[in-house]
């Protein structure tokens, strides 16, 4: 995948720079780390390709907001894996855009073309791997419900989830791997082909007796996504109810079975998170960042900000030099 500034000429290029200091704990072994700087952005793209697969690590840090524009050579099959930040994507071939949230794993076709994205100030992290369309096929028979929306140009939640242990696990091994063999590129193939039956297994298993299941966590995904991007709303319950046509007591039922919060508790720890990564990662001012993050009055962000993390928004401050960004 290939980066560029959306309406501007030319790719970010490597800069031949080595990675700075501040960005080490993003660096992985399992592929040489080509740094891309300009005055908006700073990526970090690490890729090798096994065979038939490839594997990648990104690391997006914007400084300032930007429209990227992401370019991929041919058409593939991924598993995308979204390890910090949350992003919508306008990709070619898709009816509408994607959202890409912390914490979920995508399973979906990517066709050949540019897919564009805004980015807000903050870090974004990801881990993905392409593989071809036929493997799909070696996986389950062609008629898998789970596989056929894989196939199709649309967002599913049944190639969806949550990243649990597992992935997490086949993620540390392909990224931390060293060695360079023939018997290691199957071992790697391997740890690929097991993340993916992961994925399809979980899904498939359910089966059209859990498809209440499947439905909760659908909605519960898109109110989720709402209210990750629309954080500098007034946000509560009963105006999340409305717009997605529920009760205010499904809504939050549907959120304590499934993610054993309530809507209230969800919200405000998601704009809590939001400053912390912005006041860490940006220099908007505490101003701004309140506003983002739907506070009106300092006062009150400020004692919010302190009774949630046991410190004042300014102790979150860190200087650009000593910058160091947390590993996911």
């Amino acid at each position: 995948m290939r980066f560029q500034l959306a309406e501007a000429l030319g790719m970010l290029g490597s800069t031949g720079l080595p990675v700075p200091g501040c960005y080490q704990e993003y660096v992985y072994t399992f592929a040489d780390p080509v740094f891309a700087s300009h005055p908006f952005v700073d990526i970090i793209v690490q890729e090798r390709k096994v065979q038939h697969f490839l594997i990648a690590s990104h690391v997006v840090v914007v400084k300032e907001p930007v429209w990227l524009d992401l370019h991929t050579d041919e058409s593939a099959c991924t598993l995308y894996c979204m390890l910090r930040g949350n992003l919508e994507c306008a990709m070619e071939g898709f009816p509408q855009p994607v959202w890409f949230v912390q914490g979920q794993y995508f399973l979906f076709c990517v066709s050949k073309g540019t897919h564009r994205a805004f980015f807000e100030p903050g870090v974004y992290q990801s881990f993905y791997i392409n593989f071809s369309p036929h493997f799909l096929a070696e996986i389950a028979p062609a008629h898998d419900p789970v596989l056929q929306l894989a196939w199709q140009r649309q967002q599913s939640a049944a190639l969806t989830g949550s990243l649990w242990y597992p992935l997490y696990e086949c993620m540390d091994e392909l990224r931390n791997d060293t060695a360079d063999s023939r018997d290691n590129d199957q071992r790697l193939i391997n740890v690929m082909e097991h993340m993916l039956l992961l994925v399809v297994d979980r899904k498939r298993g359910r089966g059209i007796a859990d498809s209440r299941t499947m439905i909760d966590e659908s909605v519960l995904y898109s109110v989720q996504h709402y209210i990750n991007f629309h954080l500098f709303e007034p946000l509560n319950l009963q105006s999340l109810a409305r717009r997605f046509g529920l009760q205010p007591l499904e809504v939050q039922e549907m959120f304590l079975r499934r993610s054993r919060n309530t809507v209230e508790v969800f919200v405000f720890s998601q704009r809590m998170e939001m400053a912390r990564q912005l006041l860490e990662n940006t220099r908007l001012r505490i101003a701004e960042i309140l506003q983002q993050v739907g506070y009106k009055r300092r006062g009150l962000f400020t004692k919010a900000y302190q009774e949630h993390f046991n410190m004042l928004p300014s102790q979150s401050r860190r200087p650009s030099s000593r910058m160091r960004l947390p590993r996911y």
